[in-house]
Formats: C-alpha cells, structure tokens, sequence
C-alpha cells in the first residue's frame, strides 16, 4: 500500500507509522504534524467541526476539497453537520445508508441469480428466493413458480424439466425456464462481481418489465461492488471477495451513496467505510470522535461472530483473539484514509459519549504516540 496515493511524504510517514504501531505493537514515532482540537461534549465537538471547515474554507479551500470522517453517522449527527455548515454558507454532502439493499425485491432476485451462476461458491438460494424469482423473470403465477422451486431445490441446482414438470408449470414457462438454462450454461469463467452484475443486467435482465422500474437500484448495487472490490484489494490484495459480497448482501449490508466522480462543490461528510468506497482524495481530512472505540469496530457481536460461523473456524474465541481483531480493522481504515490525504489531517476529540460516560477507544492514543500533535 506504500505507492498506492500520492500523499505528501510526511501523509505516507504517517500512514506507516500507525500501521506499525497498531498492527506490528511496535512504538514509533513521525514527525508528522497534526491538530488536535478537545471537546467535553458532542455538541462541542459538532460545533468544532463547523469552525474548522470554515477556517479551511477562509484560507482557500475549496468545500469540495474538505471532509468530516466519523466513525458512525447518525441522523442526528448528520443533520447538526449539515446545518452548521449551511450557517457558514458551506454546503454539505453526506454519504449517508439507504436501507438495506437486500429489502428491495429486485436486488433479492439479482443476489438469486447470481448465486445460482456461481454453484462453486457454496451458497443456495432458499425456496422462497427461487419462487420470487421465477415469478418476476418468468412472469408466471405464484403457484407454478412455487412447483418450480420445489422441482429446483430438491435437484440442488437448475436442469431441464421431466415431463411430468414441464406438465405442471406449461410451455410457455418452460420455453423461459430453458433460456435462463442458456444463459446459466454459458457462463463457465468467474469474472469480476461488477463485471457479472453488468452483463447479467444487459444480458439478462434488462428486457424485463420489473427491470424498467429498478434499473437504478440496480446500478446502485453494481456501483457498491466495484467500489467494494476496490476497498478489499486495498486491504487485502490478490484475492477474490465476489462470495464474500454476495453474503454480505444477503445478511443486510446497507446501500450508501456511490458518487460517480469526486465533488467538487461540497464538504463531504461520511464514515469510514462510505468514504473509502466512494472516489475521493481530499485536500484536508478532519476526523470526529477519535475516543471512540467505533473507529475500532470488529463486527464481532455477542450472538453474531462473522468469524466464528466461517465454515472450518475450530478455534475458540476470546478477549485476546477480539482485541487483535478490533486492532486489524483500525489499522485497516486509519492507515487507508492517512492515505487518501493530501495536505492536512485535523482530529477531534470528544471526552463524554452522549450518554455523559468516558470514551475509552484506542485511537486518540495512537495518534498522539504516532505524530507530532499539538
């Protein structure tokens, strides 16, 4: 990851110096010099940020040359950003979620397809993702699309009808049915998800009626795995994450704003994860809330380990094992977004939680052993 921006070399020292201290446990120092602004409370740190963006703005930046990292983005939060900035006469942008993707019925029948193209990957449509499926793609009635499923599930994967099925759902569905067979059969080489997602959009899809009405729901989940193939090989190069996407969809990612090309006009606010998913660089970077241990978040829960339900996982997890994990992804977001920076680095620090409790998250202190922070 050393070559992979053009960050100022002081940016890159940075960069490694974290990598350094948060994954390898080490205690190095750079010289790197970044503002430290404290706040006791939220609306401090809020208000804070607006005076920063202003300052930033006075001394010649353009808005869209600006952004606010934070490490969750509530409705709230969002709302006091984008206000105090339209105060100063700075617009705003916010790269906010927009639901969970698989809630939308079409991307539901797009994830069905895709997993019945890629039969190695080990993930099976349900009975109820088959029958929505053919209904929308067969234009066919629940009843039939539900005998086609059953016939479907119990074969574990798409063949040709017997004649006693073929019987049962007519031939006008099966004529259908035989064409998404072609186009299943032809597809033999794995390509990129992106990639697949498209031609099955072109090839596939779009002469649907239900097509016409999601095309962009469509685009938008084709945006977000190119973007999240971009992120992963970032982090972790020289694999292939199209299953990992896919799963990723089927157990609630949430959609997100994907801009087409850097903006220009406005400050950009978003988390981590929307950030680094999106084409920006930015000129300043001024990251929210660095006591909180959300910057460090594993997606370990207490009745939801990704890491223990991986198929082959026979280890037991402990203390030790979530410490080093919630260490990983810290490094993994603070080195890259270091990264994404080309002139300076603010962070703001925030003592209570709204709930008036202490924050108790790692950051802060890699920062200030890390850097020159005043």
């Amino acid at each position: 990851m050393g070559n992979a921006y053009n960050c100022p070399n002081d940016i890159k020292d940075l960069a490694d110096t974290l990598e350094k201290n948060i994954c390898g446990a080490t205690d190095a120092s750079c010289s790197t010099f970044v503002r430290l602004i404290e706040c006791e409370y939220k609306s401090d740190m809020m208000t804070a940020a607006v005076g920063e963006v202003r300052k930033l703005v006075s001394s010649g930046l353009k808005p869209g040359e600006i952004s606010l990292i934070a490490p969750y983005l509530d409705p709230v939060t969002e709302e006091l950003l984008l206000s105090g900035l339209k105060s100063q006469g700075i617009p705003g942008l916010a790269l906010t979620n927009t639901g969970r993707l698989i809630d939308q019925p079409f991307i539901g029948i797009v994830v069905t397809l895709t997993m019945l193209a890629h039969p190695w990957w080990g993930i099976h449509p349900s009975h109820s993702e088959l029958a929505e499926t053919f209904r929308v793609c067969f234009n066919m009635d629940p009843v039939r699309a539900s005998i086609l499923a059953d016939v479907a599930q119990n074969k574990k994967s798409l063949s040709h009808l017997s004649c006693q099925d073929l019987m049962r759902v007519g031939f006008a569905t099966n004529a259908k049915y035989e064409s998404l067979l072609d186009w299943l059969g032809s597809y033999t080489q794995e390509i990129p998800i992106d990639e697949f997602l498209e031609k099955l959009l072109w090839d596939y899809l779009i002469p649907l009626p239900a097509a016409q009405d999601n095309i962009l729901a469509t685009r938008r989940l084709i945006d977000m795995a190119a973007s999240y193939k971009k992120t992963m090989e970032i982090m972790q190069p020289d694999k292939m994450y199209d299953a990992d996407f896919i799963k990723s969809v089927k157990r609630g990612i949430k959609g997100m704003e994907i801009l087409g090309e850097k903006p220009r006009d406005a400050v950009v606010i978003a988390t981590p994860y929307s950030y680094l998913m999106n084409p920006i660089i930015s000129a300043a970077q001024i990251w929210l809330d660095v006591s909180d241990k959300d910057w460090e978040d594993s997606g370990v829960r207490s009745l939801s380990n990704p890491y223990l339900f991986h198929p082959g996982y026979g280890g037991i997890w402990d203390t030790c094992q979530e410490e080093q994990c919630s260490r990983k992804m810290l490094c993994c977001r603070v080195v890259n977004l270091t990264k994404h920076c080309t002139g300076s680095l603010t962070v703001i620090n925030c003592r209570l939680t709204a709930g008036f409790s202490e924050q108790n998250g790692m950051l802060v202190d890699y920062l200030k052993n890390a850097c020159n922070m005043t």
